[in-house]
Formats: structure tokens, C-alpha cells, sequence
């Protein structure tokens, strides 16, 4: 659980592609609604969160962003575990639209 200068971890906002997530880590903290490996970039956005984002926080923000898919050939990955496991498709669609689908059982 994530604490940002001040803030507490229920009050520090996680925004997934600039879409505020409710409930994004469980079991204190131990599990987490964001997969790690379909992310692109994570930004820490200090005080209110910026000037173009009303993000309803004193202390700060946390701003993820998904990457886009593979745009040359369809892949597929995926792990099988006693506690989790997971499974990832992307690929292009025409070539300049891609798609990423990423699950995970935990």
C-alpha cells in the first residue's frame, strides 16, 4: 500500500490510464488489481495532483499507464502456480490497432 508524503494509504489515489481505482490492493497490500507486467510507466503526482487533474488528494497521486500490444505477431504468455496464475494474449488488428488481454487468478 502505497503512502505519499502525508497521506494515508486509503487516502492516496491510484488512476489506471487516468481512471481512478477504488480497492486497487488487497490483503493489506499483498495483492494488487494491476498485473505488473502489462504496465508501461507509474508517476507519482505530488500535492493535489497537477493542475489538469482534480484528483481529490492533499497528499498525492499514483498514475499508472498500460502499454499497447504487440503490433508485428499474435504472442501468448502465461504461468500456472499452486497460489496464482496468469495469462496474456495481445497482438495487432490491421496495422495500426493492437489489443492486450490480461487475466489473473489468484
Amino acid at each position: 500500500m502505497p503512502f505519499i508524503r502525508g497521506g494515508t494509504s486509503e487516502g492516496t489515489p491510484v488512476l489506471l490510464d487516468g481512471v481512478r481505482l477504488f480497492n486497487a490492493f488487497h490483503l493489506g497490500g499483498f495483492l494488487s488489481a494491476i498485473n505488473a507486467e502489462v504496465v508501461e510507466r507509474a508517476t507519482i503526482l505530488a500535492g493535489s495532483g497537477g493542475d489538469g487533474m482534480a484528483i481529490g488528494s492533499l497528499s498525492g497521486a499514483i498514475d499508472i499507464a498500460t502499454r499497447d500490444g504487440a503490433r508485428d505477431e499474435m504472442r501468448m504468455a502465461g504461468s500456472l502456480g499452486l497460489a496464482s496464475s496468469r495469462l496474456s494474449v495481445e497482438g495487432p488488428i490491421g496495422s495500426s490497432v493492437s489489443y492486450l488481454f490480461d487475466g489473473r487468478r489468484t
